[in-house]
């Protein structure tokens, strides 16, 4: 049986996903994309911040984790360190894709 906590964690991470999409369409104008960036690591970290209260899903010493390379990216980003803030946010946001991928898939092989 799925949870709610599952589905509302599945859904924030699909959203993070497109989130992710329109940054990319906004990388013609520097600026924007800085702020869309920036926006979507506030986002991660405040989904790791509701995730956080479900322990059941991820360790805890993993959450705290990916919070602390997300608020290290943030906080490079509004200093300005672009490239630095994009190397960490975009890993921890791609390790939870894989996350999500892998979960989908271990729930559809629990279903045959």
């Amino acid at each position: 049986m799925v949870s709610t906590s599952h589905v509302a964690a599945v859904y924030a991470l699909a959203a993070l996903f497109v989130a992710d999409r329109v940054r990319e369409l906004c990388a013609a104008v520097p600026v924007l994309e800085q702020w869309v960036f920036l926006s979507e690591i506030l986002c991660g970290i405040l989904f790791l911040a509701l995730v956080g209260r479900w322990r059941k899903l991820l360790p805890a010493w993993l959450i705290w984790g990916q919070v602390a390379a997300l608020a290290g990216a943030l906080a490079a980003g509004i200093l300005g360190f672009m490239r630095l803030a994009r190397l960490l946010g975009e890993a921890v946001i791609a390790s939870n894709y894989v996350a999500l991928v892998l979960y989908v898939g271990l729930r559809v092989a629990g279903g045959w």
